[in-house]
């Protein structure tokens, strides 16, 4: 204010910089500028809008009056010799100052951005406000179709048709589950439609008659297991099921002995067959009409299992016996190969004793093979029921097995199929 009050005076005379450099320059005060303005409106508006009033008016001073303009271009060293580009910098400084700190500034003095953030808020209110209604609006229409289905249901109820009605029912709660009319008309139909299936128990009866007069006894049963669905207690049909009942049961049982006849002649040896035809044979009482007929054929069966056991046993047995010799056979190739002259030969009717003979065989040497168990075990893995070590002339260790019994093999096989125990009625 000092300088613009005075005479004007002259700069100093600096050197000469190009026009790159003076592009720079410009370019980081105008950001610097710029920058510093918006700080400035947020940190104190009311000094932005008076140092935006005071800048645009001296803009318009220099470019309006000429006896000024010496004095702010010696204020801030103006050196251009061309007046349009200091008269284009005084103007764009005055938009500048006028826009961003005069009028912006005022904006945020007076309010403006709360103003504007109540606005967004206000706006996004409304939308939801509008979303909900209109979800509102679906909910009610909803409603209301489900309603409509809801009456439509009561009237067919009404004419007797409690199947279409249910099916309506079943649609409608898929869509309002909630809705405790759905409940409601469900428990009507529920109570409809066991009304009708009490008042179709004679006919069914009837029909249950027909069936058994007609030797369809399959048919029958079928229909008086429907007819106890809906009353397990009416004694019309417990009279009419009781003969239906009987023949079923003796068709039943005669098919279960025809079966086990059947397993005994053609798959004696099948133990999967033998035990499903067990299982059935011994549901027959003994105060059922065929119950000597079941065990004649439970006799046949028992014969037919002690074979498969037996069969099983020596299946076994024999895999057992080659297992023993393998296991001879490579464990003598072990010792010849870390250079000890040992045989390993078996005895026994199934091979089930090893002797070791070695001459140079001790009771220090019989110990570090046997001490930790492992020997011995795999041994009675595999059935071997003693071991011996021998020299071979004055002295021999052994040692004492007991392996699971092969002869009770081909039981534990039948086992799984539940023949494990003698068939007898």
């Amino acid at each position: 204010m000092a300088a613009l009050a005075g005479p004007p005076t002259r700069a100093a005379a600096k050197p000469a910089t190009t026009a790159m450099d003076k592009f720079v320059r410009g370019l980081l005060i105008c950001v610097g500028v710029c920058v510093g303005g918006i700080i400035l409106v947020q940190v104190s508006a009311i000094f932005a809008v008076v140092l935006g009033a005071l800048a645009s008016t001296l803009a318009v001073l220099y470019l309006v009056r000429a006896d000024i303009r010496p004095r702010v271009d010696a204020v801030f060293r103006a050196r251009d010799k061309k007046p349009w580009r200091k008269h284009l910098v005084a103007a764009l400084a005055g938009v500048w100052s006028f826009c961003m700190l005069f009028l912006y500034g005022g904006w945020v003095a007076t309010g403006g951005p709360s103003r504007a953030d109540a606005a967004r808020a206000a706006h996004a209110a409304a939308e939801r406000e509008s979303t909900d209604r209109k979800r509102q609006e679906e909910a009610d229409a909803q409603r209301a179709l489900v309603e409509a289905k809801l009456d439509e249901a009561e009237k067919l109820l009404d004419a007797g048709q409690v199947v279409r009605a249910r099916e309506i029912v079943e649609q409608v709660k898929g869509q309002s589950s909630a809705n405790a009319h759905i409940a409601e008309v469900a428990e009507m139909i529920d109570k409809r439609a066991a009304e009708q299936a009490l008042e179709s128990l004679p006919e069914k009866r009837n029909a249950i008659l027909d069936k058994a007069k007609a030797g369809a006894w399959t048919e029958a049963g079928s229909l008086c297991l429907e007819a106890r669905k809906i009353s397990s207690r009416d004694p019309q049909i417990e009279a009419a099921c009781g003969e239906v009942d009987m023949t079923l049961r003796k068709l039943e049982v005669g098919k279960w002995i025809a079966e086990a006849t059947r397993v005994t002649v053609e798959q004696c040896d099948v133990p999967a067959a033998l035990g499903d035809a067990w299982t059935n044979l011994r549901k027959i009482r003994a105060d059922e009409q065929g119950y000597d007929a079941a065990k004649a054929v439970a006799v046949k069966m028992e014969k037919c299992r002690k074979a498969s056991e037996r069969t099983l046993s020596a299946g076994v047995r024999t895999v057992m016996i080659n297992q023993r010799v393998q296991w001879a056979d490579r464990y003598e190739t072990s010792l010849l190969d870390k250079g000890i002259d040992a045989s390993v030969t078996l005895h026994g009717k199934q091979k089930d004793q090893v002797k070791i003979r070695w001459v140079l065989v001790g009771r220090a040497m019989v110990h570090q093979i046997t001490k930790d168990g492992e020997f011995l075990t795999e041994l009675e893995k595999i059935g071997f029921k003693r071991v011996t070590f021998s020299d071979g002339y004055y002295e021999s260790w052994y040692f004492d097995l007991t392996p699971e019994s092969e002869e009770e093999s081909g039981k534990l096989a039948l086992r799984g199929v539940g023949l494990d125990q003698p068939i007898k009625m």
